[in-house]
Parts: structure tokens; C-alpha cells; sequence
């Protein structure tokens, strides 16, 4: 996967929690978040995104399937 972007985060950008039930997606999807400078943590729904939003307080984006197998993607509405 390729990406290209004009625009460099500054190393202050916030730490992104990528929830997908489909681990090859979640795998792409953090590969771009890296590569554009995101610090990322991954789960594979939505219990397992709020134990691990409760665990790291850097976690300041959610990046979320809609529609995953397990739960519901606005389960995780804060």
C-alpha cells in the first residue's frame, strides 16, 4: 500500500485506536496511520476498544468499522 501526502503530522498528533473485526483491514489502516506519524493501538471490536480506550489515556481518535460482526461501531459513542 502506497501513501502520499503533502501534509506531516507534528510528533504531538494523538495516539489513534483502529477497531475492526477484519484484521487484514485493521493491519492497512494502521500501516497508513504509521506511516503518517499516528502512534496506533488496534482491537477487534467494540468491548475491546473501550478496555483498551479505559487503559491508555494517549488514545484521542477512533478510527471504527460501522458495521463489524461481534458489535455495533457507535457502541463505542463516548
Amino acid at each position: 500500500m502506497t501513501v502520499r501526502t503533502a501534509i506531516r503530522p507534528s510528533t504531538e498528533l494523538c495516539h489513534v485506536l483502529i477497531v475492526d473485526d477484519d484484521a487484514a483491514t485493521t493491519a492497512q489502516f494502521a500501516e497508513v496511520a504509521s506511516s503518517l506519524g499516528y502512534e496506533c493501538s488496534t482491537a477487534a471490536d467494540a468491548r475491546e476498544a473501550l478496555r483498551v480506550i479505559a487503559e491508555d489515556k494517549r488514545i484521542g481518535m477512533v478510527l471504527t468499522d460501522l458495521s463489524p460482526v461481534s458489535t455495533n461501531g457507535t457502541d463505542l459513542r463516548l
